[in-house]
Formats: structure tokens, sequence, C-alpha cells
């Protein structure tokens, strides 16, 4: 993302705007309603200050976008786009609503450059306010009609689509969101193709992301609320402003604000090391301490040796000793590990570990079982037939994999 600075007219004019508030019925810092606009070198302010909307180039002097941004520290990351696709030449825009009730962007011309794209409406008192949560939204005696958090960004309220380039915010081609299919995952998608996920959720963390907590900064949840699904990061009492990142290249970055430095700090970015998707192929396992990074699970080979020999490990492996489905067959633990991606996984729920065992070994196809809640008492079971894929090795807080084996009697192990 660019560098953003406010200009001190900007900066003035939004000083005007909040004393000018307490004398306008029809006008307040945060929001504005059908008999007022907002126009270029004005700003809305949340309530706390943390956010600002207003007019903004993003790199790019010519060209001018209404935006939402972090109102902290030089930078002021912007978080939200309204026109990404059409932006505004030169300095002159208004923001206002219409005739039918939508709330538009207008060019000096009065050529719609961006809205909310609502029902007609021509009664009603509605109101777009900006929330402390960095949220836009527009109301109609309480009932919210539309809100900017549906309309995805490069920044985490609430899903990501990245910019086209650092001074382009215009769709570019990664987006990260929220998928609930089988169980809760993220995925990092270029276009269609899959690039990175960090596992399913399995009542605590994803699977493929111990350190996710690992510095005390959230409290994370998937939370099912009637028929809409979504996670929550929620910042640990003495922590400050958090934001998550898609980059046009591709990349997840956490920030933190550090009052302190008065300034936004990385805590983390992916995918790194042995996080792109399914780069050991089948039944392997990528660990970052390890060089080359990919090995075969324990009782098995790579597919090609020379493409193995070579670096390109995507093939994967295949077993020394086939399933026999009988007797013979058996259960080996593979310990703290991310778990295989669930494509072609069977999930269960109010199922106990020791029953999942059970169903995984009454089928010829199962190749493998885990649990899909880690939490006390949880009883939600995974079952895999076919390729395993996207296994990765981890130090600490991985999960229990049962691999399906020809001989039982191997013990455990790490991959």
């Amino acid at each position: 993302m660019g560098k953003h600075t406010a200009t001190p007219a900007i900066l003035f004019f939004g000083f005007l705007l909040v004393i000018g508030a307490s004398s306008s019925p029809s006008f307040s810092a945060d929001g504005i309603d059908q008999k007022s606009s907002l126009r270029a070198g004005l700003s809305l302010f949340s309530s706390g200050g943390s956010f600002q909307l207003g007019f903004f180039n993003l790199g790019v002097p010519a060209k001018r976008y209404l935006c939402i941004r972090f109102n902290r520290g030089n930078e002021k990351p912007v978080v939200w786009v309204a026109n990404r696709d059409s932006p505004l030449n030169g300095s002159d825009g208004i923001l206002r609503f219409g005739g039918d009730g939508n709330l538009v962007l207008v060019d000096k011309a009065g050529n719609i450059a961006w809205s909310t794209n609502l029902n007609s409406s021509t009664g009603g008192n509605r109101v777009a306010r900006l929330l402390e949560t960095g949220n836009f939204v527009i109301h109609d005696a309480g009932r919210v009609l539309w809100e900017s958090f549906d309309e995805p960004g490069d920044t985490l309220l609430p899903h990501l689509t990245s910019w086209k380039a650092n001074d382009d915010p215009s769709p570019g081609k990664y987006s990260y969101r929220l998928v609930v299919e089988k169980l809760p995952t993220c995925v990092l998608l270029e276009g269609s193709k899959l690039k990175f996920t960090p596992g399913m959720w399995n009542g605590v963390r994803f699977t493929g992301s111990p350190f996710h907590n690992a510095n005390n900064f959230f409290n994370s949840s998937v939370v099912s609320s009637g028929d809409e699904v979504y996670y929550s990061d929620s910042l640990i009492a003495g922590t400050s402003s958090s934001r998550l990142v898609l980059t046009p290249t591709g990349e997840l970055k956490r920030y933190a604000w550090s009052d302190e430095g008065d300034s936004w700090t990385v805590l983390w970015t992916v995918p790194w090391e042995c996080q792109d998707y399914g780069q050991c192929g089948p039944y392997s396992t990528c660990t970052v301490s390890d060089y080359p990074h990919c090995r075969c699970l324990r009782g098995f080979r790579p597919k090609s040796q020379e493409d193995w020999f070579q670096g390109n490990c995507t093939g994967g492996c295949v077993r020394n000793t086939a399933l026999r489905c009988g007797a013979s067959d058996g259960f080996r633990p593979v310990v703290s590990v991310k778990l295989p991606e669930l494509l072609n996984a069977t999930v269960t729920t109010n199922m106990s570990l020791e029953d999942c065992r059970a169903r995984c070994a009454n089928s010829c196809n199962c190749t493998a079982y885990g649990s899909g809640d880690i939490r006390q008492g949880g009883r939600v079971c995974v079952t895999w037939e076919g390729d395993l894929v996207d296994i990765v090795n981890f130090t600490f807080n991985g999960q229990e994999l049962f691999l399906r084996v020809a001989d039982a009697n191997s013990g455990t192990y790490f991959s």
C-alpha cells in the first residue's frame, strides 16, 4: 500500500466540519443525511477519531478516491475505497444521497462514479455514518440498509480483495475469504487458483496457524449466528489496533499499532516457506527447518525420484506397501502437523475420536482420520479418502493425524 499523509487543508477543513456539526441538525462529524453532502476537502471522522472518510489520491495526483483510512500516525493507511474502478479526475467530487435514496459519488459534471445500488426509495430518513469500527453504514430508523464491510477491500474489514497496484485500488487478482463447506477455513486465491490456506478451524485456531496467537495479541473465534458464520479477531485488553492487509503481490500482512513508536508494525506475513498450497504433493510433509523442505511420510517414497532430485516435489509420494483393507491395516499417529486439506474429507459431528477410528477402519477407501475440534469434550470426526495433501510439520501447536498403514505396529512418529 502507498504511504498517504493528510494535507494541512484536509486537516483544517476536517476541523471546521467538527465545529460546524453542533450548529447543523442535518449534518454530523461522523455522518450525512438526505439533506446534506460531503465535498472534496472535507472529511467525516468516526466518533472516537480512529477512522476518517474523505477524498484522497493514492499516489497519482490526478486521480482521487473516496476512502476510509486509519486516522493515526503519519502513514494513515487506507482500509476501504468506494470508487475503486472509477477514480475522480481532479479535485472535485461530492458524496450525497440521490433522489432514489442511494448514496452516490458524483464528479463535477454530475456523473455517478459510485453508488450503493440499493432498491429505490423516496421515503424514509436515511443516514450514512462512519462507525468507530471503520464500517460506513446507511441506516433508516435503526435498520441497516448497507455497509462498507459488505464491499471488500484489501484490508480485513472483514474480507479482502487485493489492489491491482500500490497506487491503483481497482480489484487485483488475489482474494482472501472465509469458506464454510465442511469446516470453516480461510483461502487465499489467485483468481480461482488456491494459493494458501491456514487449514480448518479446530475450535481453537486454524490447524495450519500454530503461531497465529503465540504473541497473545488476539482472541480468535469462528462464530455461527443463525444463517451467518464469521471469523473474528478481537484485540486482547492492553493491545491497540490491528489490521490485516492483502498486498498486490498476494501476501497477507498482519499489522499492529504501536503507541510508543507512533507507527504500524508488521507482526507476520504469509505465505512463507512451506505455506504454498500443495508444494510437497500427496503423502509428503513440509518442514521449514529441513532442506529440502519436502519429505515423504514414513512408509512412502517419491512418486518420481528424478523430479524429487530436481526440487520439484509437487508429484508427492506413494506407498511402499499397498493397503490390504484387512486386519493387518492399522493407524499410525503422525504428530504435530497441519491436517490435510479437506477437499476429499468427510466431517461428522457428535462423534468421539474412538468412533471416528472405527468409521475409518470400516471403509477401505479411508486413508486417515483426525479430530475437527480439539477443545475439551470436542466431538468432530474428520475422515479422508484418497490422497492427503498440504501437510506441514510444526514444533508446537500442531495436531495429530492418524494415518492408515499396512503395518499397524510401526509406532508413533514425527513425519
